[in-house]
């Protein structure tokens, strides 16, 4: 059931097995399996818990600091509280992702623009629309059992994925 909605809670997944499969299967019990077996085989490496973020509003920054500005602008964009991820590099660059209700939209680019784009050299923000993100799970087929890893070729995948496009657009 995880494969197929990874953020589901166990009791979630319990629920869940039963109404497909008419299988009960406690929560404790998958949470057991989960810590007996599926992390010690690495096939996941941690639970996360997953907030849903579909009915906000996500901004995401991609921003080249200003020389020297660097920390300073790391500072004022983690006092940020909609601040879901970022990703930076030594040379300036950094990337930031905010999930935020629509109504704080207009005091968040007040906040960019007053603290933020004055310390970058260049700055994009990209905007996505509540309920137009999707996020998917990874197949259980990229489970290795005998070697107990994932596995994962990117050429394979995308040569895959081409080929099924081919398919489809054959038929259409």
């Amino acid at each position: 059931e995880l494969e197929f909605d990874a953020a589901k809670s166990f009791p979630e997944i319990s629920a869940q097995l039963y109404s497909r499969h008419g299988v009960k299967v406690s929560d404790r019990l998958l949470l057991y399996h989960y810590e007996k077996h599926l992390v010690p085989r690495r096939m996941f490496s941690k639970y996360r818990v997953l907030f849903s973020q579909a009915e906000k509003l996500g901004v995401y920054l991609v921003t080249q600091t200003a020389p020297g500005a660097y920390k300073e602008y790391l500072d004022w964009v983690r006092r940020i509280p909609y601040l879901n991820k970022e990703l930076l590099d030594s040379s300036g660059q950094h990337f930031s992702e905010y999930y935020l209700p629509s109504s704080e939209y207009q005091g968040f680019l007040g906040y960019v623009n007053s603290r933020l784009a004055p310390l970058a050299a260049r700055m994009k923000m990209l905007v996505s629309l509540p309920n137009s993100r999707s996020g998917f799970s990874l197949p259980y087929e990229l489970f290795d059992e005998e070697r107990g890893e994932w596995v994962h070729d990117a050429h394979a995948d995308a040569s895959r994925v081409l080929a099924k496009a081919h398919e489809l657009m054959s038929v259409a």
